[in-house]
């Protein structure tokens, strides 16, 4: 028993350092937002979304719409839930990413 108690500790051990490791990259990874592209945001939209109902979204869709509107992450400061409802998100998570950006 106590081998198995030990195993187990070292496994949440290490999922905590991979969660602490992919927050912190996740860091990082947002604060180069300027940079991105259009994929680079639907990336994060599917980040930033992974706790609710997606399954109404055409990410496919999304990722043209953003591509046609031209808007990358040095716009994103002008993209509000409005606009992400228009481009194909569902309420919910309009209104989620909204308040993020």
């Amino acid at each position: 028993r106590h081998l198995y108690e030990s195993a187990m500790n070292d496994v949440y051990d290490y999922i905590h350092h991979i969660k602490t490791y992919i927050d912190n990259e996740w860091i990082i990874y947002e604060s180069k937002f300027t940079e991105w592209n259009c994929m680079d945001i639907v990336s994060w939209a599917k980040y930033k979304t992974n706790s609710i109902d997606t399954s109404n979204i055409d990410w496919t869709s999304v990722s043209n719409r953003f591509e046609l509107n031209g808007i990358n992450g040095s716009l994103l400061y002008l993209v509000d839930s409005t606009t992400l409802t228009e481009i194909g998100f569902n309420d919910e998570a309009a209104v989620l990413l909204g308040s993020e950006l």
